[in-house]
């Protein structure tokens, strides 16, 4: 009740703000009110269309609500704009599988793992090149 009346306040003062449409939204999906729920998420959405997690929420809330179709293709626009978003691919599996889909979970999860080695090498790379600079090797 106090998220969706701090929502609510928030709301009131800027209604272009998508945060608030959010978290009122997973509000109302606690308290089993999937249309507001979805209802919310739309309007963040049509806010902010390039944020993954305004899709995934709404495809949990089309989950819920029985409308598969709705989550698939909710659930995959999140994958799509995201596609680090484990728990976004791990939906999409659970949708896939009821929807007797094949499972793209072996995909995300090597896309999830190279990216995590990428940025493992990179911070590799930049603690070699400090310890060079602060052992005197590098002259900056």
């Amino acid at each position: 009740m106090l998220r969706q009346l701090a929502s609510r306040s928030a709301i009131r003062i800027d209604p272009k703000i998508t945060g608030p449409y959010t978290v009122r939204g997973i509000a109302w999906a606690a308290k089993g009110d999937l249309d507001r729920a979805i209802a919310d998420y739309d309007q963040a959405i049509r806010l902010d269309p390039k944020n993954s997690s305004w899709y995934f929420h709404r495809g949990l809330g089309n989950l819920y609500a029985g409308a598969l179709p709705t989550a698939l293709a909710d659930l995959d626009q999140a994958s799509e704009l995201n596609p680090k978003h484990a728990y976004a691919a791990l939906w999409l599996d659970i949708v896939n599988k009821r929807s007797n889909l094949p499972s793209r979970l072996a995909e995300a999860a090597k896309q999830i793992r190279d990216e995590r080695d990428r940025r493992s090498e990179q911070h590799n790379r930049e603690g070699r090149e400090f310890h060079r600079i602060s052992c005197g090797q590098i002259n900056r």
